[in-house]
């Protein structure tokens, strides 16, 4: 594991919108091993248990007016990480606090009825965000508007592509105007125009203050983007520091295993 580059590189100083501290997820695995005496007795095979930690040991800030950005490769934590960090799953151990108002853009359509048409869900996604129902319906056309769905908004959720689904969810996250928004490959489903205003909105709320914790494979955009970076290598932070320094730490090593295999 390289901890050479520093996690918290930032002055002491910033405001820290959002601590993790030694967090960590673990789930169980049923293994079958066949014992000889219960095999003949039983004719079943016996079960035993093994414990898996997709994320563990992982610490680093969040801070006021940056873009971090979390890479690896896939089933190595990043979903998972920012699940725990949004509150969508508990920590086996470890912490989270944050502080503001949080929006967490984890997946398509996350929590929304399908048979919901696109006003309803504007309405009941902000809400959930922390709005008031009147704030959420005053913002509705704004957010249809920003999402280019301004001709679809009574369509039923079922009928979007995955494409208007990231659109819409990451105009009712962003719009809902939080102090730390987290991404999750939401960017990279739209198509380049969406994903251009996208990506001058994060800029725009890194500016205002407020903080941004984006999970992506896109390499150019995590270094675009980003003001630090952290690679998740097996559920564990392998490097972290600059997102250039992390990215060159990141290819140097893939490339490095796979010339290997």
């Amino acid at each position: 594991m390289n901890r050479d580059l520093p996690i918290n590189s930032e002055p002491a100083s910033a405001e820290v919108l959002v601590e993790v501290r030694d967090l960590g997820k673990s789930f169980n695995l049923v293994r079958r091993q066949h014992h000889f005496i219960r095999t003949l007795l039983m004719m079943t095979p016996g079960k035993s248990e093994q414990t898996r930690w997709p994320v563990r040991h992982v610490s680093f800030d969040l801070r006021k007016g940056e873009v971090l950005g979390v890479i690896g490769e896939n089933g190595c934590g990043k979903t998972t990480l920012l699940a725990m960090i949004a509150g969508a799953t508990v920590p086996t151990e470890g912490s989270v606090l944050i502080r503001g108002r949080l929006s967490a853009l984890l997946g398509l359509g996350t929590g929304f009825d399908p048979d919901m048409v696109a006003r309803e869900a504007i309405v009941v996604g902000a809400v959930i965000l922390g709005l008031s129902w009147g704030e959420a319906r005053a913002r509705v056309e704004e957010i249809l508007h920003f999402a280019q769905l301004e001709d679809s908004g009574e369509m039923p959720l079922r009928h979007y592509s995955n494409g208007m689904q990231a659109r819409l969810s990451f105009a009712i996250g962003v719009l809902s105007h939080p102090n730390v928004l987290l991404v999750d490959e939401v960017l990279s489903v739209g198509d380049k125009t969406f994903s251009d205003k996208g990506q001058e909105h994060i800029l725009r709320m890194k500016e205002s203050g407020a903080g941004v914790l984006l999970v992506s494979h896109d390499l150019p955009l995590i270094r675009r983007l980003c003001t630090r970076a952290i690679w998740l290598d097996h559920g564990a932070i392998a490097a972290a520091g600059t997102a250039a320094n992390v990215i060159e730490t990141y290819v140097d090593a893939i490339a490095a295993r796979r010339a290997s295999i």
